[in-house]
């Protein structure tokens, strides 16, 4: 399935099959008074949303690549979930590897978060020599689940989050990575990356980045045993997106996206 995108509107409805990510588009947009101040300053290129991938749960499917989506701010490129095929489909929707600045993940089934990894990886070694590449993508996600207590894999420590599944996924990759390194090719893929853990208690609503352009804030969502779980809502002065990840009914989901513009994209 090509990537499909699509620019914030005040009139736009874009809606797909079974829910499994929403975009949720708001008139408020966190602008200050006059336009000016954090999350609110205009670019020329504007606030753009990619569907890189639409297919929802576990099981592939021949048409449609995994679930993953973009959104990019001027110049500067955000990742929400990395389903199968995402670094494919980042690259198929013309988004360069200089321009990933940060790496949001709802939560951690293998879905959402198959091709996380496959982004330092794969470009660790090609991403340090493009021009306008900063040195550093951030990624916020979950911390170690507060659900799940045992399981066959890795007991007495079942679920990890995100911190210590990034340093299992280099470790696995080790022989790759430790011979391309050897050979002059490549860097060691955790060294682009700056990972965080996000903490916040069911009903709050905390911030995860500032800057001249853009405000990303998230609050936790319901999913089953997948927990914690976390939507995510971008600000900038062309209006806001939210993305729930996989969620059932969830009154801090509705508070996050209220007032919207582009009502309602599910994606699955």
């Amino acid at each position: 399935m090509p990537p499909r995108t699509t620019r914030l509107s005040r009139r736009g409805l874009l809606v797909g099959g079974a829910a499994a990510t929403a975009l949720t588009v708001t008139p408020q947009a966190a602008a200050a008074p006059g336009g000016t101040g954090p999350g609110t300053s205009r670019t020329d290129k504007g606030t753009v949303v990619h569907l890189l991938g639409t297919a929802g749960g576990p099981p592939p499917y021949g048409e449609r690549m995994g679930i993953a989506s973009a959104v990019t701010v001027g110049g500067d490129t955000y990742l929400v979930d990395c389903g199968r095929g995402a670094v494919t489909q980042y690259l198929r929707a013309g988004l360069s590897m200089p321009s990933l600045k940060g790496i949001f993940l709802t939560h951690l089934h293998a879905d959402h978060i198959v091709d996380y990894f496959n982004f330092p990886l794969l470009c660790a070694g090609v991403m340090p020599l493009q021009p306008g590449f900063s040195g550093t993508v951030r990624v916020w996600g979950p911390g170690p689940s507060d659900t799940v207590t045992e399981g066959p894999v890795t007991p007495g420590e079942p679920a990890p989050g995100i911190i210590e599944t990034t340093r299992r996924a280099n470790a696995t990759f080790a022989a790759s990575t430790n011979a391309f390194v050897t050979e002059g090719f490549g860097i060691d893929p955790v060294s682009v990356l700056n990972v965080a853990e996000l903490s916040a208690r069911p009903g709050t609503v905390i911030t995860l980045l500032e800057t001249a352009t853009m405000k990303v804030t998230a609050t936790r969502v319901p999913h089953g045993n997948m927990s914690p779980s976390y939507a995510y809502r971008f600000d900038t002065a062309d209006g806001s997106v939210v993305f729930s990840g996989d969620t059932s009914r969830s009154d801090d989901l509705i508070a996050l996206a209220r007032g919207c513009d582009l009502r309602r994209c599910h994606v699955g």
